[in-house]
């Protein structure tokens, strides 16, 4: 199966939520993709302690998201579909190469603007 199709099956199957449905529960997503940082990680998991209908999707640097909360996620995302922790989805080397590349400049963006 195509690895984007992949991807966006998980994404669906787990509830991402997009930017525009994040900002309308009052959250302030780190970047535009409905991602936040570890430094958002305080105001994330209260939200899913006080709403416990949502959970937390963590990417890990090995290019895996799962469908659970990580200490060692570089990125979060918020969701409210499947909550099983076994679901993942493995992005291949290619994909996790180009978003690494494309997490280092948002990151470097947002670190200039302060």
């Amino acid at each position: 199966m195509d690895q984007r199709r992949r991807n966006i099956e998980f994404q669906n199957r787990v509830g991402k939520l997009s930017y525009r449905d994040l900002v309308e529960l009052g959250l302030s997503p780190s970047c535009i993709t409905g991602s936040f940082y570890p430094c958002d990680l305080k105001a994330l998991t209260e939200f899913v302690w006080n709403n416990p209908e949502f959970h937390i999707i963590s990417y890990l640097d090995t290019g895996e998201y799962v469908n659970h909360f990580d200490a060692q996620g570089r990125m979060f995302f918020l969701a409210d579909g499947d909550a099983n922790p076994a679901l993942d989805y493995r992005a291949p080397p290619r994909m996790v190469s180009q978003a690494k590349a494309m997490l280092f400049q948002l990151q470097d963006r947002n670190f200039s603007k302060s």
